[in-house]
């Protein structure tokens, strides 16, 4: 698998990433360089979304 044909791959999985979320996370499972990055973005992401949830169920229970 040469350079171009992997560069070539990425853009076109890049462009049709809204039409095509499946093939995108098809490349994203066989690429294991992607898989560390989307893994890490992923976890911070649920992370944040754990931390707000707490602050708003605490926010709620000092209300009652």
């Amino acid at each position: 698998m040469n350079r171009t044909y992997r560069e070539g791959l990425f853009k076109s999985y890049a462009l049709s990433f809204f039409k095509r979320k499946r093939n995108f996370f098809f490349f994203v499972t066989h690429n294991n360089i992607t898989l560390s990055l989307f893994f890490n973005i992923y976890k911070k992401y649920i992370q944040l979304v754990n931390y707000i949830f707490l602050l708003y169920f605490f926010y709620i229970y000092k209300e009652e």
